[in-house]
Protein backbone atom coordinates (compact mmCIF):
# COMPACT_ATOMS: atom_id res chain seq x y z
CA UNK A 1 0.00 0.00 0.00
CA UNK A 2 1.36 3.64 -1.06
CA UNK A 3 1.44 6.52 1.31
CA UNK A 4 -1.51 8.50 0.22
CA UNK A 5 -1.89 7.82 -3.55
CA UNK A 6 -4.09 9.82 -5.44
CA UNK A 7 -4.54 8.86 -8.98
CA UNK A 8 -5.06 10.77 -11.66
CA UNK A 9 -8.40 10.65 -12.40
CA UNK A 10 -9.07 11.64 -8.91
CA UNK A 11 -6.63 14.65 -8.98
CA UNK A 12 -8.94 15.54 -12.16
CA UNK A 13 -12.22 15.06 -10.82
CA UNK A 14 -11.45 17.09 -7.75
CA UNK A 15 -9.72 19.64 -10.07
CA UNK A 16 -13.44 19.61 -12.15
CA UNK A 17 -15.19 20.29 -8.91
CA UNK A 18 -13.03 23.00 -7.79
CA UNK A 19 -13.43 25.11 -11.34
CA UNK A 20 -17.22 24.58 -11.35
CA UNK A 21 -17.90 25.39 -7.46
CA UNK A 22 -14.47 27.32 -6.55
CA UNK A 23 -16.08 28.21 -3.04
CA UNK A 24 -17.24 24.13 -2.01
CA UNK A 25 -15.71 23.59 1.35
CA UNK A 26 -14.36 20.23 2.05
CA UNK A 27 -17.19 18.50 3.23
CA UNK A 28 -19.43 19.43 0.23
CA UNK A 29 -16.84 18.76 -2.44
CA UNK A 30 -16.16 15.07 -1.00
CA UNK A 31 -20.03 14.36 -1.01
CA UNK A 32 -20.40 15.61 -4.28
CA UNK A 33 -17.47 13.44 -5.88
CA UNK A 34 -18.24 10.55 -4.29
CA UNK A 35 -21.97 10.79 -5.20
CA UNK A 36 -21.03 11.51 -8.85
CA UNK A 37 -17.96 9.14 -9.41
CA UNK A 38 -18.37 6.50 -6.74
CA UNK A 39 -16.21 4.11 -9.23
CA UNK A 40 -12.89 6.77 -7.55
CA UNK A 41 -13.63 5.53 -4.16
CA UNK A 42 -12.57 8.84 -2.78
CA UNK A 43 -11.69 8.55 0.76
CA UNK A 44 -10.95 11.80 2.96
CA UNK A 45 -7.41 11.50 2.99
CA UNK A 46 -7.15 11.03 -0.96
CA UNK A 47 -9.00 13.92 -1.50
CA UNK A 48 -6.86 16.35 1.02
CA UNK A 49 -3.96 14.87 -0.86
CA UNK A 50 -5.44 16.51 -4.21
CA UNK A 51 -6.65 19.57 -3.00
CA UNK A 52 -3.06 19.86 -1.43
CA UNK A 53 -1.46 18.99 -4.65
CA UNK A 54 -3.81 21.48 -6.59
CA UNK A 55 -2.83 24.48 -4.36
CA UNK A 56 0.53 24.03 -5.13
CA UNK A 57 -0.49 23.68 -8.82
CA UNK A 58 -2.39 26.99 -8.52
CA UNK A 59 0.80 28.62 -6.38
CA UNK A 60 3.35 27.48 -8.86
CA UNK A 61 1.37 28.99 -12.09
CA UNK A 62 0.78 32.35 -9.76
CA UNK A 63 4.96 32.66 -8.98
CA UNK A 64 5.45 31.35 -13.01
CA UNK A 65 3.09 34.34 -14.16
CA UNK A 66 4.55 36.86 -11.60
CA UNK A 67 8.23 36.01 -12.32
CA UNK A 68 10.08 39.10 -14.87
CA UNK A 69 10.37 37.48 -18.74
Amino acid sequence: MCEPCTSDALLEAVRGLRVAEPDLGFKPLLAKLREQQPDLGAATKEVRVALTALKAESEAAKAAAAAPP
